[in-house]
């Protein structure tokens, strides 16, 4: 694993490195074969710095963050198809239906 102090140093060479590739094969391929790519060199990443266990960790964590943003985002999009407002709309919507027993 790696150690902190070195790897914020690792990662931005990696982004580095990658930058220009990426630039080249954008347009031979779709975009989400791309993400998907990234998506790869991001785990990879996290198994250096967290090794095995910690990147499942992670991993749960993502997969929990897609579960619970992904049926705001849903909402969002099908309210931008209706009003080409979703952000402002469902924000809005939130705010009406502040609980009144905690800050948010």
């Amino acid at each position: 694993m790696t150690d902190d102090r070195n790897y914020r140093a690792d990662f931005e060479a990696c982004v580095e490195r990658l930058k220009e590739p990426l630039l080249d094969i954008a347009g031979q391929y779709d975009t989400d074969v791309l993400i998907s790519a990234l998506y790869e060199v991001g785990m990879r990443l996290s198994l250096l710095k967290y090794g095995t266990m910690g990147s499942f960790g992670l991993l749960a964590d993502v997969l929990h963050t897609f579960t619970t943003a992904g049926p705001m985002i849903d909402k969002m999009e099908k309210l931008n198809e209706k009003t080409g407002d979703a952000i402002g709309s469902v924000f809005l919507d939130a705010k009406k239906k502040k609980d009144p027993s905690t800050k948010h």
